[in-house]
């Protein structure tokens, strides 16, 4: 059973998921109503059976409520018994066992949390203990990308000292136009015409589960008694991806762009020709991501994990 929380009366239901699904893909929807301004259009096979199995799936075997309070979702009557918190609200442990006071066993928060057991998949989620673990936090899309190629170079390398840079697409939480900010001043110019140095310390100092906060991500110094070469770690990395990360870890060679990785499921896409050697033992890696859509698919992944450890 599924329970979807906090979101429009029925009416307004479909539109809610037909116009993301179609602006998701940037394409026209395949259905012709007045809820919105999309009109109907021809659209690929794979899309249309997503886009049914959505429809279907919400129509048939998921229940809705729209309370703002978790403990007030009556999940343990719906039969949810996992819930996935991800309005970015609720981020503490106290916070968040409110849900289980509405009847949930299990609670995985989709952001950084300041005190929940973090796990990342392919990375640490073995070390997940269901007798201890009731509230349990996914890390964030960024860190899901960086955590398993730093994890191959980390168990084949070492990593000594680590430096993370991402380029990140602007949010919903920016402004529009130049405003006020009650976080930085860089924080309020406009996000469509502006790049802007975004401070990612504090939350996001916990990169990699099994790394120490000093080491926070991508570019890597590697210390080996006989120095690993740029065909090495590439080697590392393909083997990884064609083994036990395939599905997780990506691995191309191909002179890709961003568009390239709309829709890809695997968490981080590592850049064969992209990467930067600057000596044997300081290196700098690229690997791309659909933050949200790869992210997505790892929770689910950790959701489907959590039972088979208890």
């Amino acid at each position: 059973n599924s329970f979807l929380s906090g979101l429009p009366p029925p009416a307004g239901r479909l539109h809610f998921f037909s116009v993301y699904a179609c602006r998701e893909k940037s394409i026209k929807c395949p259905l012709s109503c007045t809820l919105c301004s999309f009109t109907s259009g021809f659209e690929t096979k794979v899309f249309q059976i997503k886009f049914i199995v959505i429809l279907l799936y919400i129509h048939s075997s998921t229940n809705f409520d729209s309370s703002m309070k978790p403990a007030e979702i009556p999940c343990g009557s719906a039969g949810a018994k996992y819930v996935i918190e991800s309005t970015g609200v609720l981020l503490s442990v106290e916070k968040v066992s409110s849900h289980l006071q509405g009847g949930a066993k299990l609670v995985v928060v989709s952001a950084p949390s300041p005190d929940a057991p973090m796990f990342v998949m392919e990375a640490n989620e073995e070390k997940y203990n269901p007798s201890s673990m009731n509230i349990v936090n996914y890390a964030s899309c960024t860190t899901n990308c960086p955590a398993p190629l730093a994890k191959v170079i980390h168990d084949n390398f070492g990593i000594e000292e680590a430096l993370m840079t991402t380029v990140h697409a602007y949010t919903a939480t920016q402004k529009t136009v130049d405003g006020p900010s009650t976080k930085a001043w860089r924080d309020g110019r406009g996000a469509h015409q502006n790049i802007i140095l975004a401070s990612k310390e504090g939350k996001e100092i916990k990169t990699s589960p099994f790394l120490s906060s000093k080491q926070i991500r991508m570019a890597f110094r590697v210390p080996v008694s006989d120095p690993a070469s740029h065909s090495e770690i590439k080697e590392a990395v393909k083997k990884a991806s064609h083994g036990p990360m395939k599905g997780v870890l990506g691995y191309t060679k191909d002179q890709v762009v961003s568009s390239d990785f709309v829709g890809d499921t695997h968490s981080s896409i590592f850049d064969a020709g992209a990467g930067i050697f600057l000596n044997d033992n300081f290196v700098k890696l690229i690997s791309w991501y659909d933050n949200e859509f790869g992210y997505s698919h790892r929770v689910a992944d950790l959701l489907l994990h959590m039972p088979s450890k208890e």
